[in-house]
């Protein structure tokens, strides 16, 4: 069994991610054979992948301890990665993962409020240590190679 890793935390590598990523998305305008890249193209990639790791997000973000709401979260996504994701799209991944027993809700005063099962916890602390296997696999599919990353 995997255990949590302390001192290597997702929330981190997504931060520096995402300053990376904007950091691209706000430099100098690229070149290709002369032609401006369009750096909305790259803003909607951004999303996509966003939205498809949401659930990984969340379980980052919750890996601190911290209970938060559906609001709570729709908000460090907005702050955090300069994205507004529909509070409907956050709302049906937090459902999605409580069903899969990786989050627990509970009401606390007039809000649900989400935190991390040990299950949870595995899956965050699993996840984080294949970091760079994702970065491989993410290279491959954008760069067109053939065969899975190692």
């Amino acid at each position: 069994m995997l255990k949590p890793n302390s001192k290597s935390n997702l929330n981190s590598q997504t931060n520096s991610l995402s300053k990376t990523q904007l950091q691209t998305a706000n430099s100098a305008p690229n070149t290709l054979d002369g032609d401006m890249l369009d750096e909305s193209l790259l803003r909607k990639i951004l999303l996509k992948i966003l939205k498809c790791f949401l659930d990984v997000a969340i379980l980052a973000e919750l890996s601190n301890g911290k209970e938060l709401s559906g609001y709570d979260l729709t908000n460090l996504v907005k702050q955090r990665f300069g994205f507004s994701i529909s509070p409907s799209s956050v709302y049906s991944t937090l459902y999605s993962m409580e069903i899969d027993g990786v989050i627990k809700s509970s009401f606390n005063g007039r809000k649900r409020t989400y935190k991390l099962t040990k299950k949870g916890r595995k899956n965050i602390a699993y996840t984080q240590t294949k970091i760079g296997e994702i970065q491989r696999f993410l290279k491959t599919l954008v760069t067109g190679q053939t065969g899975l990353p190692k």
